[in-house]
């Protein structure tokens, strides 16, 4: 196998594709484990923090559908998009959640850290709703009606539109050569 053969060019593009999964989540996380909590305190910003945080995501998903469609390896660039999508989503509502708690007391059953509003989140994402952590006040499930609303309906489209458009670029399958290397600045 020479040094830039096809398939010394695919399994690159295969690690690389696993690293930036690995980094895109941790950097997501990263970022939540960071931003002050003390820094939001009204409803008013809560509303200006879902409808930001939605503009961004949703920006960050149209921006994924376009790399994939230009990946040389889609299904390989899918992973981190994949994670992306779902890490960020799930956090951006955290944050929401973290927010809610400090700006009114007694919005959930107890309350919340980090780490808690991180497992709410995930748990509302998931469909799995532990009942250990609950809305208590009617701002705070209308905004986890409305995560469940954009779990049901805006993550399982902008999954399935990751997904197809991964497929639909990848006539060669997961690891055949590309024409050109792959792009690894993206």
């Amino acid at each position: 196998m020479t040094e830039n053969s096809p398939d010394r060019r695919a399994k690159q593009a295969v690690v690389w594709g696993l690293v930036r999964s690995a980094l895109l989540g941790l950097g997501v996380l990263a970022v939540y484990w960071l931003l002050p909590i003390d820094s939001f305190d009204s409803i008013l910003t809560i509303a200006v923090m879902v409808t930001f945080s939605l503009g961004v995501w949703l920006f960050y998903v149209v921006r994924e559908l376009v790399r994939l469609r230009n990946s040389p390896y889609p299904l390989v660039r899918l992973s981190g998009a994949l994670i992306s999508t779902i890490m960020l989503l799930v956090v951006l509502f955290a944050q929401v959640f973290l927010t809610l708690d400090h700006a009114e007391t007694g919005s959930f059953s107890e309350p919340l850290t980090k780490m808690a509003a991180l497992y709410f989140s995930m748990t509302v994402t998931a469909t799995v709703g532990f009942g250990d952590i609950v809305a208590k006040t009617d701002i705070a499930r209308a905004i986890v009606t409305f995560q469940m609303f954009v779990n049901l309906v805006l993550l399982a489209a902008a999954l399935r539109g990751l997904i197809t458009v991964a497929q639909s670029h990848s006539k060669r399958g997961l690891l055949a050569p590309p024409t050109q290397p792959p792009d690894a600045s993206t």
